[in-house]
């Protein structure tokens, strides 16, 4: 796996070196970079070092967070972002970025590891830059974009697409500063578990400040089991505190339905590696 990840898909470049590929093609030239892929790519590599003490795999884990913080930007004195990718063809960064791209957790880790002050501070920087997308009941606004500012003078440049806040997003961005702050994620949980009769994937604020279900042509997608999985995961891995009512329910009535359901798709690579850290956190739970 690891001769496959350096020859196909981490990138050698004079600027951004040692980059993960936001997605690869055999036959076709490289196109962009992924900064969610590299920072995920760099945690699991830190994981199995933290594992095993492999000594390279701490190099590599570091060489791919110190790239993923060259995607990066500063919103001002005491902010950090990183951008969503960068272009190989055009040598730049995309303009905007998303929340769930930010993993100052992970930067931390491997900053301290490594005993590098810069990229701890940084980590410290990017949750600043979080927690100001923060709305409420565990939802932040999706996305950062410098040039709405262009627009709207008195902006402060985050916003949801179509007014829309998803889930995911939420328990993703609330786990990756939990280690900075709590709240976000617990109220997520807390949140869920007062409306554990209406969920779907996406919300959208409406104008008195509650958060109602979205729907499509009258159809609403119910939370699926990425959604599930992560919940789960999150509970027991944190020790957030729930009833175990709900516990039970989300277990019974959501997790196992959805497992099975997954034997009969296409691609079910995605779901089924959130479904087995789940499952992992529940048997380790007990």
């Amino acid at each position: 796996m690891k001769k496959i990840l350096k020859k196909h898909y981490i990138v050698r470049d004079s600027w951004i070196d040692s980059a993960v590929l936001w997605r690869y093609k055999p036959g076709s030239e490289i196109d962009a970079s992924g900064t969610a892929e590299t920072i995920h790519c760099a945690y699991a590599i830190f994981m199995a070092y933290k594992r095993w003490k492999n000594e390279e795999y701490k190099q590599v884990s570091y060489s791919l967070a110190k790239a993923y913080v060259k995607h990066g930007f500063m919103l001002d004195s005491n902010r950090f972002l990183v951008k969503n990718y960068f272009n190989y063809q055009t040598r730049t960064l995309s303009e905007n970025t998303w929340m769930i791209n930010q993993r100052p957790d992970v930067l931390k880790m491997i900053g301290e590891e490594n005993n590098d002050l810069d990229m701890v501070n940084k980590a410290n920087m990017m949750y600043n830059a979080i927690i100001r997308a923060y709305v409420k009941n565990g939802f932040f606004h999706e996305m950062y974009d410098p040039g709405i500012v262009t627009m709207f003078g008195f902006s402060d440049n985050y916003f949801s697409p179509n007014g829309m806040y998803k889930v995911l997003s939420g328990l993703d961005v609330g786990k990756s500063i939990y280690v900075f702050n709590r709240k976000p994620l617990n109220e997520m949980i807390k949140w869920l578990q007062s409306e554990r009769n209406d969920w779907s994937t996406v919300y959208r604020l409406e104008p008195g400040g509650k958060f109602v279900s979205h729907s499509h042509n009258g159809q609403i997608f119910y939370l699926s089991l990425v959604e599930v999985s992560t919940i789960l995961e999150a509970v027991n891995e944190l020790g957030i505190k729930v009833d175990r009512g709900f516990y039970v329910f989300l277990i019974n009535e959501w997790f196992v339905p959805k497992c099975r359901a997954m034997i009969y798709q296409n691609s079910p690579y995605f779901p089924l590696s959130r479904a087995v850290r789940a499952i992992k956190e529940i048997v380790d739970e007990k």
